[in-house]
């Protein structure tokens, strides 16, 4: 992880990768940073780390996740104030992951929808300080110094059929000789998916909008957003990760909501 990330920003990601651990499955995605606009306020919502089912949008799975790296216990008035974010971002359930513990009003509060957890910042660098990669898309090609260099947290690992190549040679697990065995990411900046393909063994980004070849030359990776050609029925709830192999029918690996 960046030296120069301001321990807010450094605290944050190991939250989420903190929470990757207890929630992260094939079924469920883990994100950093996510931007949602509000049901009910329609503006942008900023949630510090969002973890959804990854193959269909709704709010029975969600829960949203706020990592609070502060000196003072949390009060009465963050959960409430949480609690009013989770309802519009359409949260089943809520995690505020702090350093400085939480008074008994707040734990009172919480109740059942709302986990309060404790990580001090020293266990939560030493545990999870080497986890991110750094952004191959274009938050992570310099330009402005005002633009956030993203970091890329790595999901689960997916395999399907037998495939060669990489992940064949260089996997440690038999079950995972001779699979196609492909890891999805997300920039917690720019937002871009991220793909590790076992099978050329290379890693990239892949931007909203963008079609991109790895090196298995016969995979096309796509990012893009929902709609009535892929029937969907109103607005777009999510942008999605897209592979198309030999020409044939787009399949579907990973979701990144935006509602």
């Amino acid at each position: 992880m960046d030296d120069d990330s301001p321990a807010w920003l450094i605290y944050e990601r190991c939250v989420a990768a903190f929470v990757s651990d207890q929630h992260g499955s094939i079924d469920t995605i883990v994100q950093p940073n996510v931007i949602i606009q509000g049901a009910i306020s329609g503006a942008a919502r900023q949630v510090d780390v969002l973890v959804d089912h990854r193959w269909h949008a709704g709010s029975a799975s969600r829960i949203i996740v706020d990592a609070k790296n502060r000196s003072r216990p949390l009060d009465l008035g963050d959960v409430e104030q949480f609690e009013g974010m989770m309802r519009d971002c359409r949260a089943a359930r809520g995690m505020i992951v702090c350093t400085a513990g939480w008074s008994e009003a707040a734990a009172r509060r919480a109740q059942q929808a709302i986990t309060i957890t404790l990580l001090d910042y020293e266990t939560a660098l030493d545990e999870y300080g080497w986890v991110y990669e750094e952004c191959l898309g274009p938050c992570g090609q310099g330009g402005s110094k005002r633009v956030r260099r993203g970091g890329v947290l790595w999901g689960e690992f997916m395999a399907e059929g037998l495939g060669d190549g990489f992940a064949a040679s260089h996997t440690d697990a038999p079950m995972l000789a001779g699979w196609k065995v492909i890891q999805i990411g997300k920039c917690d900046g720019c937002h871009s998916f991220h793909v590790w393909c076992w099978d050329c063994g290379k890693k990239f980004a892949v931007e909203d909008g963008t079609v991109v070849q790895c090196g298995c030359e016969s995979r096309e990776w796509a990012s893009v957003p929902e709609s009535r050609q892929s029937g969907h029925v109103g607005e777009p709830e999510s942008i999605w990760l897209m592979m198309r192999e030999d020409g044939g029918d787009p399949v579907a690996f990973d979701r990144r909501p935006i509602r």
